[in-house]
């Protein structure tokens, strides 16, 4: 039996990709669902301090 991913999500940074990305998200969001949702992205990564501060 063969799987295919669905879904390929990508490790690391790329300027070509990531920055036009978050410059449209930029328009599309309030600050404070950006915020909510990058701490809620950081509390669960863990290679980072933002991690201290999570319930």
């Amino acid at each position: 039996m063969t799987t295919t991913p669905s879904e390929n999500i990508p490790a690391i940074w790329d300027d070509a990709r990531d920055i036009p990305f978050f410059r449209i998200t930029a328009r599309l969001f309030t600050p404070e669902l950006r915020l909510g949702a990058s701490l809620l992205l950081a509390c669960n990564d863990k290679d980072t301090a933002a991690t201290a501060h999570c319930m």
